[in-house]
């Protein structure tokens, strides 16, 4: 009972981050949010695949154990990884309130934002459902630790980064504001630290194997880079 109870306080947790701020200071009245069907349906979306993913991938964001092999400058990333999406949606939605940086008179960019977001979303979960017990927040290599090549990862050996970078790209265009985009970059900026430190980690752990596979996938782009 404790188990889904964490795994509940998880869920709304996720979803309020994702709305709160923007329904705070965007909509004093329910009738308001109806109005804007891209929020509406930016809203259903959080709640719909935080609750999937609270089911699917019940373990989400509870691993952290440091692991046989870890990186420990990577306490930094991890928070910048927390802070800056906080960081994207609150200005977009406070940049929202106050019309500033407007990208587009037109629904366009919410709905491209919608998309990418829900691409990005579901990505960086199945990524980790995929992981299964091997998911970890710290930059580490675990007990027992085996090479995942299935899913996602048989085309790009960081899906879960590319999710991460998708969610976070799209939230500013659903909000159709263009300054926190500069968040977004600096997310790439960390995501790519880590894929290197992560990268060398793999390399020195499972060798022959890993530099197969590094050489038949791509690093965070299908069949581009």
């Amino acid at each position: 009972m404790k188990k889904y109870c964490r795994m509940a306080l998880l869920c709304f947790i996720s979803i309020f981050i994702f709305t709160g701020s923007s329904f705070i200071l965007n909509y004093q009245h329910l009738n308001d949010l109806f109005d804007d069907k891209i929020k509406v349906f930016y809203f259903l979306s959080v709640l719909f695949l935080n609750i999937l993913s609270m089911f699917f991938v019940p373990f989400q964001g509870t691993i952290s154990d440091k692991g046989l092999k870890n990186i420990n400058s990577h306490k930094l990333s991890l928070f910048l990884l927390q802070f800056l999406p906080v960081s994207i949606i609150i200005t977009s939605s406070i940049f929202e309130k106050y019309n500033q940086f407007v990208l587009s008179n037109s629904f366009i960019p919410g709905l491209i934002g919608n998309i990418i977001f829900l691409i990005g979303f579901f990505t960086m979960n199945y990524s980790a459902y995929i992981l299964g017990k091997q998911f970890n927040v710290n930059v580490t290599i675990i007990k027992d630790h085996q090479l995942i090549i299935k899913g996602p990862y048989s085309l790009i050996r960081h899906p879960r980064y590319l999710g991460i970078l998708l969610t976070f790209t799209g939230i500013p265009l659903i909000f159709n504001t263009y300054l926190p985009l500069i968040f977004s970059i600096l997310i790439l900026i960390v995501l790519l630290w880590r894929i290197r430190d992560e990268e060398i980690l793999l390399e020195q752990t499972f060798k022959e194997q890993w530099i197969l596979y590094k050489n038949n996938s791509k690093k965070l782009i299908p069949f581009i880079w």
